[in-house]
């Protein structure tokens, strides 16, 4: 995986990915677009960092202007470049009521074997976007989520995205 880069590999899933084999970014969200040029010869991106607080409040308006902003910036260097990126359950209005583990192992199958566009993981029917229940810090969250993806898609060559429920 030496044409691969991992941005986000200090995580749980990260942790795993990263015994894979792929470029660690040690580049941040909030560095400039120009820091992302240093890596060399990538062919797939593996984005599954995300710009949050330990403390409360941990998303709010400015973490995900830095979080986009970033995603921006690292989709414009790697235009040419196969993403694989990790959303969430979230999205669907789903919090902890909704409890479907998977393992970082089978999520990280998923990671070297390219598929199109959106998977469930583990695999569910849920396919509609729903907001209106979330608290507005999960509100944050999935509308930061669901622009990235939107970014991705319209800025890189070909991606695969992962809205995970819970990874074990």
């Amino acid at each position: 995986m030496n044409n691969a880069l991992l941005i986000g590999a200090t995580g749980f899933l990260g942790q795993h990915l990263a015994t894979l084999g792929p470029q660690i970014a040690t580049t941040r969200f909030e560095d400039p677009a120009d820091a992302w040029q240093q890596y060399q010869g990538i062919d797939t991106v593996w984005l599954v960092a995300r710009s949050c607080r330990k403390t409360y409040p941990r998303r709010d308006a400015e973490t995900k202007r830095i979080e986009l902003e970033g995603i921006q910036n690292i989709c414009n260097v790697f235009s040419d470049c196969h993403f694989v990126y990790t959303s969430t359950k979230v999205v669907y209005g789903l919090t902890d009521n909704d409890v479907r583990t998977c393992s970082r192992e089978h999520i990280g199958n998923l990671f070297v074997h390219k598929f199109p566009h959106v998977q469930n993981v583990p695999h569910t029917d849920h396919d509609t976007v729903n907001l209106e229940p979330l608290s507005e810090e999960h509100r944050i969250y999935a509308e930061t989520k669901l622009a990235a993806e939107d970014i991705i898609k319209s800025t890189v060559k070909s991606c695969s995205i992962l809205r995970i429920w819970d990874i074990c």
